[in-house]
């Protein structure tokens, strides 16, 4: 008994303790005049679902606290600099940084977990620790909420053929149980046990065109042709009766904006009957689908930008070589035909972008996605920005360097910009060795031209050595089919929902159609399907060789995206930057700064 008092006494002291250092430190960073620079924020993530974090502020050059934190069932093994706790952090460094730590955790003997898996795209796992040979306190039971489904148990296997009983069962083991999901809406069905379909109308409503109107006229007209008597869709650019048009085609980061307003996607498709998963896209693609992980938009088709560069002066300056895969070789090579070209064309430029939002975005953004420094991530719990770890930063700066040599008005690599879009043209003519070109829909005269060649974006504003599949992103964006929960006509009557699901699957599966207008198709089974693969379509093969599906890549979704990449900063401070006659390349440590405290603010 007296050593239980003990530990209690000792415990009481310690968090005293850690209480009177956080006010301390608080109170000095509140007086005294000093700078910001001489406090830093410490955060302490607990690194377990529920746990709210812990922050604290530390004087410049004082050791950090090593808080000696709690957790049931739980022994902490101590911080680390990473979430996967392997890289334990150093309390005998001094601070110098804001710095997140993680905490490590290892189950104590008797203790083992219980997760309940809830089975579907999107849903995580809720994990709790409990004694061996226990009940599992009803408490501890998670809640779900589906479209036109209610949890009606949890069962032993996937299979949902054994049921656990919470007042019989005890947990012996680490143990997964499985959500079982039943509709609380009547879908009529056909003695064969399919759905019965009559005339069930479907409306589309094609935002701004943004699905080409010629193909999808083709795509409803043939759905509708093998839907005959059940299904009849329409669709229009207009939007009369919000009530009615359940299905919506909107570019994402614009209906991230409004993500309140849409259903998970796998919640409509596990109503009408069909499993689906973000593993159906290529992985890079449907990040930014997601909001908190889960996937509200059916991404379809993307923008894919690539570099088009004039073959008579390719040859050149780069004879028989291969062409440039990283930055390093990508500046020796522009560097070279500017010296050869400027001598006798003052206006020539070794690779040209233009100042339209179809440009810009790619051109502010890839030499972040291409060095690991996105403007955000979503780690499983919150949109963080890492850009306040020093050596983030510095790869911050150094490809804001980057993008000013190559686009920046006095950048070293005698690169430019221009307004309008003839980025192509200027390169016909040899007033550029490359330029950077949106997509490839906006790109005719690349296929009618046998001296202009096309050069993937994957890798050129990366430095050798940055690891592959990083430094092969190619940052596009999706356009693809939400479920709007406003429809309220539509949200009552079963059958129409699962008709939008229906042509919403037939649109995924034939998306490879949209390639005719130089789209790039997202879902796997559209890329591999041999009408793609075997297409003699130029703008089609035009599509393919400007980008590989698995180098697609779009920032993980969140309300902000579009103004964060595109008002913020490719217009806001990026853009502004390159196009400056007075700036100078060494202010890319300013501007990255102004760039961060923007960005930071928008996504915490």
């Amino acid at each position: 008994m007296k050593k239980a008092h003990r530990s209690v006494l000792a415990f009481v002291l310690s968090a005293l303790l850690f209480a009177t250092s956080l006010s301390i430190f608080t109170a000095c960073n509140s007086g005294g005049g000093e700078s910001a620079n001489d406090y830093y924020t410490v955060t302490y993530d607990l690194n377990y679902d529920g746990a709210a974090n812990r922050t604290y502020t530390v004087q410049n050059g004082v050791k950090i606290h090593n808080w000696k934190a709690t957790r049931d069932g739980y022994r902490l093994t101590g911080w680390y600099t990473d979430k996967a706790a392997t890289e334990e952090f150093d309390f005998t460094k001094k601070a110098d940084s804001d710095v997140t730590l993680y905490a490590g955790w290892r189950l104590r003997p008797g203790m083992t977990t219980v997760t309940f898996d809830f089975g579907y795209d999107g849903a995580a796992d809720k994990v709790i620790t409990i004694e061996k040979e226990s009940l599992i306190n009803p408490k501890y039971q998670p809640s779900a909420k589906r479209f036109g489904m209610e949890l009606v148990g949890w069962y032993k296997d996937e299979a949902l053929t054994n049921k656990w009983n919470f007042d019989a069962d005890a947990v012996m083991e680490e143990t997964v149980l499985h959500a079982k999901f039943e509709y609380t809406m009547n879908i009529p069905r056909n003695e064969d046990g399919s759905i019965a379909y009559e005339n069930t109308p479907v409306y589309l409503w094609n935002s701004a065109g943004r699905f080409p109107s010629a193909i999808l006229d083709r795509m409803v007209e043939a759905f509708n042709k093998e839907h005959e008597g059940k299904i009849i869709v329409e669709s229009g650019t207009d939007l009369l009766i919000q009530a009615d048009v359940f299905l919506r085609v909107q570019q994402t980061p614009e209906q991230m904006r409004c993500y309140t307003t849409y259903y998970p996607i796998a919640d409509m498709f596990t109503f009408a009957g069909y499993d689906i998963s973000s593993e159906e896209f290529y992985k890079g693609s449907v990040n930014e689908s997601k909001f908190k992980g889960v996937m509200l938009q059916t991404p379809v088709m993307a923008f894919a930008p690539y570099i088009v560069y004039n073959k008579t002066l390719m040859t050149k300056y780069n004879g028989d070589a291969e062409l440039p895969k990283n930055y390093n070789e990508l500046s020796v090579l522009l560097k070279k035909a500017a010296a050869g070209e400027l001598a006798t064309n003052s206006g020539f430029r070794s690779i040209l972008t233009t100042t339209d939002w179809m440009y810009k975005e790619a051109t502010s953004y890839t030499a972040f996605a291409q060095n690991g420094v996105d403007y955000f991530k979503y780690d499983g719990e919150a949109y963080i920005n890492n850009w306040s770890d020093p050596a983030v930063m510095t790869t911050v700066q150094q490809s804001m360097l980057k993008t000013y040599d190559l686009f920046g008005v006095n950048g070293d690599l005698k690169g430019g910009s221009i307004e309008g879009s003839d980025v192509v043209s200027v390169v016909k003519t040899g007033n550029a060795l490359m330029g950077l070109v949106s997509w490839a829909g906006s790109s005719g005269p690349v296929v009618n031209d046998s001296n202009l060649g096309v050069l993937p974006l994957a890798g050129l504003f990366a430095d050798e050595g940055v690891d592959e599949e990083i430094a092969s992103r190619t940052p596009v964006h999706t356009v693809g089919i939400g479920f709007y929960n406003g429809a309220t006509n539509v949200l009552s009557d079963a059958l129409r929902i699962c008709a939008s699901v229906e042509f919403t699957k037939y649109v995924l599966e034939h998306s490879y159609m949209f390639a005719e207008y130089g789209y790039s198709p997202l879902y796997k089974d559209a890329i591999n399907n041999d009408e793609y693969v075997n297409s003699t379509n130029r703008i089609v093969k035009l599509a393919k060789e400007s980008c590989k599906p698995e180098n697609y890549y779009t920032l993980d979704g969140c309300a902000n995206i579009k103004a964060i990449i595109n008002a913020t900063a490719a217009e806001g401070v990026i853009v502004p930057y390159l196009t400056n006659a007075k700036a100078s390349r060494n202010d890319y440590l300013s501007v990255t700064e102004n760039l961060y405290s923007q960005v930071a603010g928008m996504v915490s």
